[in-house]
């Protein structure tokens, strides 16, 4: 069923995306719907990944040093994406819609980068701030993702 989801959203991103490059040639169009798919697949499965490895620590399946390791990698690639899609928007070559949609999908990234802070500063002090903050940055993930993914 995920697996259905995740291909179906994919699809739809992609047709959602192609009605906005219009103004683009052919190769720069199929680049941008490259991206837009890429952008879906890492929000998707990032937000998954966390969570479940949030889910596996919780019932002593991985160390508090293997979760905070493996949610620091999720951390860490959400940030080189958003590195790189900054340079994608300072390069100008990318309409105003889409530089709209590339902006959201960085701020998409920003929360699961504090999601994932949360996560890790809760395994290292077990301050229940540390995991209301996860829950608010969680919750506020999932909305931007069903929205930029049109699943709402």
């Amino acid at each position: 069923m995920k697996k259905k989801l995740v291909t179906f959203t994919a699809v739809l991103l992609l047709v959602s995306m192609s009605s906005m490059l219009y103004a683009y040639d052919d190769d720069t169009q199929v680049m941008l719907e490259t991206i837009g798919a890429f952008c879906a697949q890492g929000l998707y499965l990032t937000y998954s990944a966390i969570g479940t490895t949030i889910d596996a620590w919780s019932f002593d399946t991985y160390t508090d040093e293997d979760a905070v390791a493996m949610i620091s990698e999720y951390v860490g690639m959400c940030e080189a994406v958003k590195e790189q899609l900054e340079i994608l928007l300072d390069s100008g070559v990318m309409n105003t819609e889409d530089d709209t949609y590339v902006s959201e999908v960085n701020e998409t990234f920003d929360l699961l980068v504090a999601q994932g802070n949360a996560a890790i500063d809760y395994i290292n002090t077990y301050e229940e701030s540390y995991l209301d903050r996860f829950e608010v940055k969680r919750n506020a993930a999932w909305d931007m993702i069903a929205y930029l993914l049109g699943l709402e």
